[in-house]
């Protein structure tokens, strides 16, 4: 993996990173999975002119995955333990080049949230919600000033779901 952008771990003590592998003209979506002891377990690499850029793991064990395919949007995807794709799911905003940042789950019911921006006016963020089986339930777009970029960055959801994004 050429750049890592995220890490998460699960209980069972799988490492997973995510991030892009750089190729001569593009970059590519890369996550791996570890064991505890760096023993490399599965990987999932995606076409060229996208990157990963968050991950977190879920109480099952489960790994959530966010990012962008560059002319299609967000990418949210789902990876079983050992590795199997559960789901995958896409966000368009106005920009076909809009990046998804950070991914968080929602205990107890193990929704996910994710954040992101639109890449048009650099200053929208959305904070979109899917529940468990990856069915989009709702999203908020916040509309920033239009002076120079804006982007959500972290994103957490406390144990009563309050959702606390951070960025500039």
């Amino acid at each position: 993996m050429d750049t890592p952008y995220g890490v998460a771990i699960n209980l069972a003590g799988t490492i997973v990173v995510a991030g892009d592998v750089s190729t001569t003209s593009a970059f590519s979506w890369t996550v791996r999975a570890y064991s505890s002891n760096g023993t490399f377990l599965w990987s999932h690499t995606r076409d060229a002119e996208s990157t990963a850029q968050g991950v977190v793991a879920n109480d099952l064990g489960e790994f959530i995955v966010v990012g962008r395919i560059t002319g299609s949007g967000w990418l949210i995807s789902k990876y079983s333990a050992i590795g199997a794709t559960l789901w995958n799911q896409t966000f368009l905003t106005a920009s076909p080049n809009a990046m998804a940042h950070d991914v968080a789950v929602v205990p107890g019911c193990r929704d996910v949230v994710v954040i992101g921006h639109d890449a048009v006016t650099n200053s929208d963020w959305y904070v979109n919600r899917y529940d468990t089986n990856g069915a989009f339930v709702s999203s908020l777009r916040l509309t920033g000033a239009v002076s120079g970029p804006d982007e959500p960055l972290d994103v957490d959801v406390d144990p009563q779901g309050r959702i606390d994004v951070c960025g500039f």
